[in-house]
């Protein structure tokens, strides 16, 4: 905490001198991924916080950060000398005020930006970034070697996405489009990386031109040998950031059209093509939706990943129910044991993130992340909430299960049932092709309404193909995407409630879509098809608040997790799991 303050302190005194009045630091890097290198955490230099999304001003004199509903409680214990705000651009406007405020424009989007401007913000770019300027033992640009992620597994290869990129492009009369987000790079080429944790991608830029159907690269060369050089066909690679930066000004003097993503893509980008003869077309990055859309082979691989990634987590639970209730284990043993299930698994390359571990209040910290100062042995009679997942070559998963640890309350069973009935609402939802995740993010959450309670998150992400687990365009959320849910996009359907102080309940399986058209239906009809096979905690589970059909669901769904996994799992275990997943009666 000591070192943080002096961070902070170091750069209120480098605005000062400069004449910088204020200065926004988001959780980002310049390809505005989820995950950054270390070398782009600045704002976890400055102010201590390690969440996944948010945001800080600094003045000479004050400071604060902006996060999200999931992070609050953490916000407030790991950055102290922040005061801690929502994120919106509405509150960061009114804290900013009449001062100037001043930005990297390589770390935010043409979006975020206009939404700043449209609340009144004076904002001014930078060309030098001021904690770049200080941090002087910042770390260095990640250099590890990028490998070719074979068509065995991505079923297609990069010729025939180009190819479908590029038909795109013509469709609407662009000549070419920036390839700025790293998944998009690394599912168009078939490469994957190691530059970021948890999340395989190796990160540069390029330019993709409809015509010839021929893209420039931008990557640092150490990461290219000459086997993955070779295997991309029609790639003129070129070297480093500061060569893109070269291009773009070259660019930007031809009467081109160009796509900009205004979503996704750096503020730089538009910056410097807007200075010349270039017509920017501002639109979604063509190559999010065919990502999004998992062609037969990923989901075939999704199925097989999430087969592995259910035998590790159920013996993980097998292990804990026979372990926690009696002796002690801290949230990193649980955690270590959990990841320890999961390496062995075939095909296993990472974790897909920190596994979420929490006792008690600690489950009620949405994106909890245990430490050795907040490691706790598990609560007894308390609730456990582990959130986790693993990349494999033929998939990414995440998974939450939330399990009692000794003997629930009748309050711990009240709700997680509760939560369990929105998980199913939305699991055996039916709905009209054309319809967004947006339009069903309240079946999750009827049931939670309807005892006054409900929770701070979306329900459903999207999820990648050995990318990133976090992965749009869908998503299911109150204010989610606009774009149609359809067939192959992957998504998380994770419902939950959190008691500050006292407890967390997630329950979170990952679906795929799928067409479920019926002789009779008047229009296309879609479904979502559970790819998680991991039992849920029977103990937990009052079958009164149930339904006929719920109950018939659960059943439904334990004979399948019970079938799925036997054969994988040895005798004890099975012997546990048959227990597990027996039928609810009333």
């Amino acid at each position: 905490m000591k070192q943080k303050r002096a961070n902070l302190v170091t750069l209120q005194a480098y605005l000062k001198a400069h004449n910088i009045e204020a200065f926004l630091i988001p959780r980002a890097d310049v390809h505005q991924g989820e995950y950054v290198p270390a070398r782009d955490e600045r704002l976890a230099w400055v102010s201590g916080f390690t969440g996944s999304a948010g945001m800080a001003c600094v003045t000479d004199n004050k400071a604060a950060i902006f996060v999200d509903g999931r992070y609050t409680l953490q916000a407030d214990f790991e950055s102290p000398d922040f005061e801690r705000l929502d994120l919106s651009h509405e509150v960061i406007a009114k804290w900013v005020g009449k001062e100037t405020l001043s930005y990297d424009p390589w770390l935010f989007t043409p979006s975020q930006i206009d939404a700043l401007s449209k609340y009144g913000v004076q904002l001014q770019p930078l060309s030098l970034n001021p904690i770049d300027a200080i941090w002087t033992d910042q770390p260095d640009a990640p250099k590890d070697p990028a490998q070719l992620h074979d068509s065995l597994f991505a079923g297609k290869s990069t010729a025939e996405k180009i190819e479908e990129v590029s038909n795109t492009l013509k469709r609407d009369g662009i000549d070419a489009t920036i390839i700025s987000l790293p998944d998009s790079l690394n599912w168009l080429l078939n490469i994957r990386g190691n530059d970021v944790p948890y999340t395989p991608f190796a990160m540069g830029f390029a330019v993709l031109w409809a015509k010839d159907k021929c893209l420039d690269l931008f990557m640092d060369g150490v990461k290219l040998s000459p086997q993955v050089l070779s295997s991309l066909t029609g790639v003129r690679h070129h070297f480093e950031k500061m060569h893109f930066e070269d291009y773009l000004i070259d660019l930007s003097s031809q009467a081109s059209k160009i796509l900009v993503d205004p979503q996704t893509a750096p503020v730089k980008v538009k910056m410097i093509l807007g200075q010349g003869q270039t017509q920017i077309v501002e639109k979604p990055d063509p190559i999010l939706l065919l990502k999004a859309c998992k062609n037969t082979v990923e989901v075939q691989g999704a199925h097989a990943a999430h087969l592995r990634d259910g035998v590790a987590l159920t013996k993980f639970i097998h292990w804990l129910d026979c372990t926690a209730a009696y002796s002690s284990v801290t949230e990193i043993e649980a955690a270590e044991k959990l990841d320890s299930y999961r390496r062995v698994g075939k095909h296993f390359k990472d974790l897909s993130f920190a596994t979420i571990s929490g006792t008690a209040d600690h489950g009620a910290i949405m994106h909890y992340r245990v430490s050795q100062e907040t490691n706790k042995v598990l609560e007894k009679d308390n609730l456990y909430l582990v959130d986790s997942g693993g990349q494999y070559l033929d998939g990414t998963t995440d998974v939450t299960r939330t399990v009692i640890i000794g003997t629930p309350s009748s309050e711990h069973i009240k709700l997680y049932t509760t939560v369990l009935k929105g998980h199913i609402f939305l699991a055996t939802a039916r709905f009209p092709k054309g319809t967004n995740g947006h339009q069903l993010d309240a079946l999750a959450r009827i049931p939670l309404w309807q005892q006054g309670i409900d929770y701070a998150h979306g329900t459903g992400h999207g999820v990648g193909s050995y990318l990133s687990v976090h992965e749009g365009p869908q998503r299911i959320a109150k204010f989610g995407s606009n774009v149609p849910l359809s067939p192959g996009m992957i998504l998380s359907n994770e419902p939950g409630y959190y008691r500050a102080g006292a407890f967390g309940i997630r329950i979170e399986n990952l679906v795929v879509v799928i067409d479920d058209t019926r002789p009779g239906d008047e229009q296309p009809m879609y479904a979502f098809e559970n790819l998680t096979v991991a039992p849920y905690d029977r103990r937990l589970i009052d079958p009164h608040m149930l339904s006929p059909d719920e109950i018939q669901w659960i059943n439904f769904y334990h004979k399948h997790v019970f079938d799925k996994l036997c054969t994988h799992l040895d005798d004890e275990t099975t012997d546990w799991l048959r227990l597990a997943t027996l039928p609810l009666s009333v």
